[in-house]
């Protein structure tokens, strides 16, 4: 028994110290309960007990073999010994780029996270002797509190709360055809989108000419046609639209302001109070809050295969949960970062479009958190995803028409 509970008690003291990190990036981290509770909860319990059995044997032949005086107190130092250790080389590595979120100061990122180290492996390695010598009841409360708090405050509607919303809210997926959703609505598929026909109005529209990105979704920011406002296609900025977007009118009337991936935003205005994240089709990285600029210089390097070294991979996956990337999605980009050296040289169109996928997940959450942490007026999200899809699978879905 003293293995097996030496071995959860450490693994829980870990979930506790990354339950303890993502609350203080994002208390909303955890967004599906039965994930949080086996991630947070069932794989530590599990897998503390597996290397406890495994770790615990092997220690305690150690100290047998090592002290002829007092084998038991060996083992548990042995223990303390290793947990330290452990906690000390994870804590070292990962602790300045989280701590480099705070801070730019190269005294704080490396000074810091020495002295965080330090700190958390002489708690490890309590911890562990403690338990070991014997089954101590008051401890296990606060090995199982931060890790239950973090699914409690993301996973459950009483922790994770209810945000205040948008006076008017515009969701953009062009290519999001009817004679498609229509029958997915017939067949129960979208309920969300039937009950906004249901409680609402909607119809068809004509598109404008030439029907290219740019053009249109100015088009339908400005209600004025590419000859009035002045995009006539790519490769333009926020700078050569002639005339005011409805944004621009809220704005002038003391509306906070919203707007996600929306085409022709970049430059965004200084001036502007909410936030602006340009689209990925925009050339600049700059977005209001400047510290929102990571989005777009993270898809700008997936354009350009930037190579990244994993110190920009954990710098990346903190500011994502900082800025309210969720577990299940965080687990995806694990996934797909750890295929892709194996993948590299395909190119298959499934393959791409799985990473799309991923990133238009990571700009959902973002687009939530944002929403609920700057509560816009006028808030606008615009994701490609499906143009996407489409250009890659439609004639799968009317072979007839591509002959």
């Amino acid at each position: 028994m003293k293995h097996l509970r030496t071995g959860i008690a450490a693994a829980l003291l870990f979930a506790s110290v990354v339950a303890a990190a993502t609350l203080l990036l994002n208390p909303r981290f955890v967004d599906d309960l039965s994930l949080g509770a086996t991630v947070f909860l069932l794989i530590p319990i599990v897998g503390g007990a597996f290397l406890g059995l495994l770790v615990g044997r092997g220690l305690e032949r150690l100290a047998r073999l090592g002290s002829s005086e007092d084998s038991s107190r060996a083992y548990r130092l042995l223990w303390a010994s290793i947990t330290s250790m452990s906690t000390a080389l994870v804590a070292v590595t990962l602790l300045p780029p989280f701590l480099g979120l705070y801070s730019s100061s190269e005294s704080v990122r490396y000074g810091g996270a020495i002295l965080g180290a330090a700190a958390l492996a002489s708690l490890a390695g309590w911890t562990s002797y403690v338990v070991a010598t014997r089954f101590t009841a008051w401890i296990w409360p606060l090995l199982f509190a931060l890790p239950i708090a973090v699914i409690v405050a993301g996973a459950t509607p009483w922790g994770r709360g209810v945000g205040k919303g948008s006076r008017v809210l515009v969701l953009a997926f062009p290519g999001l055809s009817w004679s498609v959703a229509e029958d997915l609505v017939e067949r129960g598929e979208m309920p969300n989108l039937a009950n906004l026909r249901r409680r609402g109005s909607w119809g068809e529209v004509r598109s404008v000419r030439p029907m290219l990105t740019p053009v249109v979704w100015t088009s339908i920011a400005t209600g004025k046609t590419s000859e009035e406002h002045g995009i006539q296609g790519f490769g333009v900025t926020a700078n050569d639209v002639r005339v005011k977007r409805i944004w621009d009118i809220y704005a002038g009337r003391g509306w906070s302001i919203g707007l996600f991936d929306w085409p022709v935003t970049w430059p965004p205005p200084d001036d502007v109070q909410g936030f602006v994240v340009p689209s990925g089709s925009d050339p600049g990285i700059e977005c209001v809050p400047q510290e929102l600029s990571f989005i777009r210089e993270l898809a700008m390097s997936e354009k350009t295969k930037r190579p990244r070294t994993w110190g920009r991979h954990w710098r990346y996956a903190f500011l994502g949960v900082k800025h309210g990337a969720h577990l299940g999605t965080l687990i995806e980009s694990g996934k797909t970062i750890l295929a892709e050296p194996f993948l590299r040289d395909r190119l298959e169109a499934a393959h791409i479009y799985k990473k799309r996928i991923l990133r238009s997940r990571l700009s959902c959450d973002h687009f939530v958190d944002l929403r609920r942490r700057e509560s816009p007026d006028f808030a606008a999200f615009h994701t490609n995803i499906i143009v996407v899809a489409q250009s890659s699978f439609w004639k799968y879905y009317e072979p007839a028409s591509f002959e």
